[in-house]
């Protein structure tokens, strides 16, 4: 081995020493399949389908509270065609003591300042990642992190959010609530007034097939779904005064009978809510929809499918979340 070797393979050596087992920014190593939800049912290939209507970057992000112990930096948002959105950024530890975990809501808007979306993202070190408990459910995505992040160090959170489909790109962020929690155990805890938090599915439930003699498919139905403080759905209100009335019936009776939310959250409480959903019941086993209608954004998407494995049932598709799927 020549001296040079020797020398470049010492420095290398020295290197790790120094900088490997704590980095100025920690970035999780990435898992093959992270759990997305409690429960994550994946989708077959026809089903397995990302077309990007929104790819935005370096998103102007402000706090709504004061004293917020983190700062947002490199934030981005991705939106996909079947109602998936996925967060990334970076924190940075502004507090004195070291911080485990981190919860906060993101509220999206353009540039006119309308409402895109909410959306929460949750990450934390290993050890305490099964005991932070936010209020709020979400989809678990981040890998965890190796060590608390203490002052001026950065970490990687990454989130998704399934379900609602937005066509326009976010200009702005604003952070309506934060929830951390320091490496002594104490928790930090800042919310705006009257922030708020969309419903989640509870469980993406199978359903029996509509009756062919009440739906033709492939058919679609725009309509409101209230949901009431427990989580349960009341009422599906058409918004689309050409469909049928049997239709909107159908699917109706099977909301209420066969669906369960995390109810939506106003000022971390429970509160009645409504979610404007297009319903598209398809011949096959796929995410493409003959569209004949103009779709308003954003909306929830709840698509059914054919199930191949059970011929009496249909699968549903909430964003890429699939039957047998829940957000706890």
């Amino acid at each position: 081995m020549t001296c040079r070797r020797v020398f470049y393979l010492a420095v290398s050596v020295l290197f790790q020493l120094v900088f490997g087992p704590r980095a100025i920014s920690q970035t999780p190593s990435p898992t093959p399949e992270p759990a997305r939800s409690a429960t994550w049912v994946r989708a077959d290939e026809k089903l397995d389908q990302d077309y990007t209507t929104c790819n935005a970057n370096k998103i102007d992000t402000i706090w709504a509270v004061e004293n917020h112990p983190l700062e947002i930096e490199r934030h981005s948002l991705r939106m996909t065609e079947v109602g998936t959105s996925d967060i990334d950024f970076y924190a940075r530890n502004l507090e004195r003591s070291p911080i485990e975990a981190v919860a906060l809501v993101m509220e999206y808007t353009d540039e006119q300042g309308r409402i895109i979306q909410r959306l929460p993202a949750v990450s934390a070190t290993k050890e305490v990642g099964k005991t932070f408990h936010p209020p709020f459910a979400y989809e678990r995505v981040t890998s965890p992190w190796i060590t608390p992040i203490v002052t001026g160090e950065s970490v990687r959170i990454q989130g998704v959010s399934n379900g609602v489909r937005a066509i326009a790109c976010p200009s702005h962020a604003r952070v309506t609530f934060v929830m951390v929690q320091f490496s002594d155990g104490t928790i930090k805890k800042l919310s705006a007034p009257g922030w708020q938090l969309e419903p989640t599915p509870f469980l993406i439930p199978f359903v029996p097939r509509f009756s062919p003699d009440v739906v033709k498919v492939p058919s679609s139905l725009l309509a409101e779904v209230r949901i009431d403080l427990s989580g349960h759905v009341v009422d599906v209100v058409s918004q689309d005064p050409h469909n049928r009335a049997d239709l909107l019936i159908a699917i109706r009776d099977q909301m209420i009978r066969s669906w369960k939310f995390n109810p939506g959250l106003r000022d971390g409480e429970p509160s009645e809510s409504e979610i404007t959903v297009l319903f598209r019941i398809h011949t096959q086993r796929t995410l493409d929809f003959p569209e004949t209608k103009p779709i308003p954004s954003p909306v929830t998407l709840v698509d059914f499918f054919p199930d191949d494995r059970n011929p009496g049932k249909l699968q549903i598709a909430y964003g890429r979340l699939f039957s047998g799927s829940s957000v706890e």
